[in-house]
């Protein structure tokens, strides 16, 4: 009840204070608990099985002191991230959140306080807007941060010696992924031979992508979703971990999405690393490894073995969806390693580079706000985290040309 009404006390405010610079700010008192004629009475002892089915939920994290916080902006203006916090509010009404608790550094948080962050976050962005109508643009960014300073906590990953990133200025990794788009086909042919497969059950869930792919041990199982025509292209879709497939039957095209659906637990290698250490290929750039394989047909096989993962995906009415089934939003969703970020859907800021436009791949320096909504087999590290760019030709070559150095915080109200 208490966050209830510490909610509906920030909203009203907001409310009241739209358009307003930072200097009018109107900032709620803490709200005091009133007598109650109960309020002598003893306690309900806390029930031990209850307490124990408490879900805890750490983050290997420490809180950054006002002082230290960096100047907050959106560098694409929060397009999108109304529609990205929707979608996990939504997610948030199916999931059972009572009983769960997020640590940040030393502070525990039940997990409502997340979604209620997302809303308040929410309500500061249609502030802004609103605040642009009658206020100069410098005074709206310079109201934002005071809001979001009085309301949140700021939390960094902590970093230990052994971490990558540990004692540096920029200590986050960045890389970015997307959903491709593939030809392909509901049936097989010469054409399209290679099948994307649906998760098959656990006696064949193992398999290691030779088994699969070479030794055709899911054949004419039932499992085939689609076909495609390039073995490459099939292998570039589990990189990625979702994508849009269009198929052309009968001169009607038509368009699908295709979500994760899970792995068979097998390590994730990247091929370009062998190619490169057998001197198959100069760099590892997409072209190149591409190039060669198309040349050397009869080396796929021992290729393709250095990584033995393999991803299994389902058909989905949204674009692609993230690890705790939320669709993911263009330019607003980012991956992190689950086995530090397991809980999903909190707000996060993100400083680093990224290329200029789809024709240009130097990078230029960007700042936004995303929801950390996926993981990835890849993405291993406190501080390592794949940007996700969504379709089209600039996500495409971003995917492709990045690998930068950063910083990363997550937000939580206070």
């Amino acid at each position: 009840m208490l966050l209830r009404v510490i909610v509906i006390l920030c909203l009203s405010t907001f409310i009241s204070s739209c358009g307003e610079e930072s200097k009018n700010e109107v900032i709620p008192k803490p709200v005091k608990q009133k007598n109650d004629k109960n309020s002598n009475k003893p306690k309900t002892p806390v029930d031990p099985i209850k307490k124990r089915t408490e879900v805890l939920f750490t983050t290997p994290t420490e809180l950054v002191p006002v002082e230290e916080w960096p100047k907050l902006k959106d560098d694409i203006d929060f397009s999108n991230m109304e529609l990205a916090i929707d979608r996990q509010l939504e997610r948030f009404k199916q999931k059972n959140l009572k009983n769960t608790v997020i640590q940040m550094g030393q502070d525990k948080y039940p997990a409502q306080k997340i979604e209620i962050s997302l809303r308040l976050f929410k309500t500061i962005i249609q502030n802004y807007f609103a605040c642009l109508n009658s206020v100069p643009p410098k005074n709206c960014i310079q109201t934002f941060n005071v809001k979001v300073k009085t309301y949140f906590n700021m939390y960094r990953p902590k970093l230990e010696s052994q971490d990558f990133g540990y004692n540096e200025e920029n200590f986050a990794r960045f890389t970015s992924y997307y959903t491709p788009l593939i030809e392909a086909s509901k049936q097989k042919s010469e054409t399209y031979p290679y099948a994307i497969y649906k998760k098959p059950p656990p006696p064949l869930r193992g398999l290691t992508r030779t088994e699969i792919d070479f030794d055709k041990k899911l054949e004419n199982q039932g499992l085939e979703l689609f076909y495609t025509e390039d073995l490459f292209e099939l292998y570039l879709l589990h990189v990625q971990g979702g994508g849009k497939i269009r198929t052309l039957d009968k001169n009607i095209q038509k368009e699908y999405y295709i979500s994760f659906a899970g792995t068979n637990q097998r390590e994730w290698n990247f091929i370009s690393i062998f190619m490169e250490k057998q001197g198959y290929i100069n760099n590892r750039s997409i072209e190149a490894q591409r190039e060669y394989l198309q040349n050397n047909p009869e080396k796929q096989k021992e290729i393709y073995s250095y990584c033995p993962s393999y991803i299994y995906f389902k058909i989905s009415q949204t674009p692609p969806e993230g690890s705790d089934a939320v669709p993911l939003t263009d330019g607003r969703s980012i991956a992190t390693d689950s086995q530090y970020y397991k809980f999903k859907g909190m707000l996060t800021y993100i400083e680093a580079k990224r290329p200029r436009s789809k024709n240009d791949k130097s990078m230029e320096n960007f700042s936004r706000f995303f929801l950390d909504q996926d993981t990835g087999g890849a993405i291993k590290g406190k501080a390592r985290i794949d940007l996700y760019h969504g379709e089209g030709e600039y996500a495409e070559m971003a995917a492709y040309n990045t690998d930068v150095r950063g910083k990363l915080y997550y937000f939580v109200v206070k």
